[in-house]
C-alpha cells in the first residue's frame, strides 16, 4: 500500500507573486524531505498524484507546475502530462545532452511545453541547450560568474534564482538581473492535503479477471461475480454504461445489465483499461500508448480483412504486448498468468504469423520507420492513428471520472 504524496515548493516573481510551484517528492506525509532510489518512479508517483488523482486545478489553480524530469521522460514527450501551456518541464543537472536530447526537446517546445535547465552551470553540454531553454535555475550555492550571467541574457529566457534563504538574497539576485525566485525566504514546502491518500487496489480480483476476459467460453455472470466484489470497477463500470457518449434513455444501475449492453468485448477493453489505471503510477501514464497501439492493430486487422485474422485478438495482441512495461513485469510471467491461443501467444513475443505482422507493423508506424511501409500503408495507418487517438481519449476520460453514484448493485 503507497502512501507517497506530493509537497509545493511556491515560486515567486519580482514583485513577491506566487506565480508557480514546483512539485517535489516525498515517499510519505511525515517525510521532511526527498528520499528518491529511482527518479523515474518518483517523477511518475508524483505527475500521477497530481494530475490524474487531484487534478492541477485543485492543487495550485492556473499557476505554473514545475517538475523534474528524468531522461526517459524526456525522450517520451507522449508521457508529459497535460495541460502544456501550464506545465515547466526541468531538465536535471545529469542529463546528457546528446542528439536525441536535443531532438526531443524540441518535439516538447512544439507541444507548448516550456522547458527549465535545473542547477545550470554553464558549459560545452549545457551551451547546446540553451537555445531550448525558457528558464535558467541557478543554485546560489554555485553561482554563475557575472560573465556567464552576461551570456545568459543574450537569450529570451528567465532566471530563476534557487535557495533563496533571506530577504538579501532575494534583493541582490533581483538586481543582478534574476527574475523567478526560489526558497525559504518565500515559503518552505508544504505537503499538499489533497495529495495524502493510501493507494491499494484488489490484486487478487484483478488478476482472475484479467483471466476470465480472455477466456474464449466466458459468460457475463462470471464476470459479474468478479467485478461485483470490487467496488471501485462497479463504480467505473457504470460510470461508463451511463455517460453521455454512449446516449442512454434510460439509467442503468445494474451490474449485470451494463455488463449486457455492453457485451464482453467492450467489457474486457474498459476492465482492463480501468484495472492499469488504478495501478502503478508509471503504468497509468503508458496506458495511453497501450490503448493506442491496441486500437490501432485492431483498425489494421480490419482493414486487411484477412480469414487468419481477428480483429479483436488483433487488439488483444497490440495491448499485451505493452503489457510487461504496464505492469513491471516480464512478459512471460505476465503471459503465464492469462490463457492466450498459441497464435495470439507468439505473435505478441515474437511478431509471429499473420497477427505478429500486424504488430510489427503498427511498431514500425509509431516509430516512425515509414520507409519500411508502403506509401499506401502509411496513408492508411496516418487516418487510422487519428481515429484510434480519438478513442483513447474518449475512452480515458470516462476511466478517469469519478462522478455518478452507485446504485443498485
Amino acid at each position: 500500500m503507497a502512501e507517497y504524496c506530493v509537497a509545493l515548493q511556491p515560486i515567486c516573481d519580482a514583485q513577491l507573486r506566487h506565480i508557480g510551484d514546483e512539485l517535489l517528492y516525498r515517499d510519505h506525509p511525515d517525510a521532511s524531505g526527498a528520499c528518491i532510489e529511482d527518479d523515474t518512479l518518483a517523477t511518475a508517483r508524483v505527475l500521477n498524484a497530481v494530475f490524474f488523482e487531484t487534478g492541477p486545478e485543485a492543487l495550485v489553480g492556473q499557476r505554473d507546475i514545475f517538475f523534474n524530469a528524468p531522461r526517459e521522460w524526456l525522450l517520451k514527450p507522449e508521457l508529459l502530462p497535460l495541460p502544456a501551456h501550464q506545465v515547466v518541464v526541468e531538465v536535471l543537472e545529469n542529463v546528457v545532452a546528446d542528439e536525441s536530447l536535443i531532438r526531443s526537446l524540441q518535439s516538447i517546445r512544439s507541444l507548448g511545453y516550456r522547458i527549465a535547465l535545473d542547477d545550470f552551470v554553464l558549459n560545452d553540454s549545457t551551451r547546446a541547450l540553451l537555445p531550448l531553454a525558457d528558464i535558467i535555475k541557478v543554485d546560489l550555492r554555485f553561482p554563475l560568474s557575472s560573465s556567464d550571467l552576461s551570456l545568459l541574457r543574450q537569450y529570451p529566457l528567465q532566471l530563476l534564482a534557487e535557495r533563496v534563504e533571506t530577504q538579501t538574497d532575494f534583493e541582490r539576485c533581483r538586481q543582478a538581473g534574476f527574475n523567478l525566485f526560489q526558497g525559504y525566504f518565500f515559503a518552505r514546502p508544504q505537503v499538499h492535503a489533497a495529495t495524502r491518500r493510501k493507494r491499494s487496489s484488489n490484486k487478487a480480483i484483478e488478476l482472475k479477471l484479467m483471466r476470465r476476459l480472455n477466456d474464449y467460453n466466458v459468460q457475463i455472470e462470471d464476470i459479474e461475480a468478479l467485478i461485483i466484489q470490487d467496488p471501485f470497477l462497479c463504480l467505473k463500470l457504470l460510470n461508463y454504461v451511463n455517460s453521455s457518449a454512449l446516449r442512454r434513455r434510460h439509467e442503468v444501475s445494474s451490474i449485470r445489465q451494463a455488463l449486457t449492453l455492453l457485451g464482453i468485448r467492450n467489457v474486457q477493453r474498459l476492465v482492463m483499461t480501468i484495472i492499469l489505471a488504478d495501478n502503478s503510477p508509471s503504468s497509468r501514464l503508458l496506458l495511453p500508448l497501450a490503448l493506442m497501439r491496441a486500437a490501432l492493430c485492431e483498425r489494421l486487422a480490419l482493414h486487411l480483412m484477412s480469414p487468419y485474422v481477428c480483429a479483436q485478438s488483433a487488439f488483444t495482441v497490440g495491448f499485451f504486448s505493452m503489457m510487461d512495461r504496464l505492469l513491471d513485469q516480464p512478459l512471460d510471467q505476465v503471459l503465464s498468468q492469462v490463457r492466450f491461443a498459441q497464435n495470439v501467444r507468439t505473435a505478441i513475443t515474437d511478431e509471429a504469423g499473420p497477427l505478429g505482422s500486424i504488430l510489427h507493423r503498427v511498431r514500425l508506424f509509431e516509430q516512425a520507420r515509414k520507409d519500411e511501409l508502403s506509401s499506401e500503408m502509411v496513408q492508411r495507418m496516418n487516418e487510422f492513428f487519428i481515429q484510434a487517438q480519438r478513442w483513447t481519449q474518449s475512452i480515458l476520460s470516462v476511466v478517469d471520472s469519478d462522478d455518478g453514484p452507485l446504485v443498485g448493485l
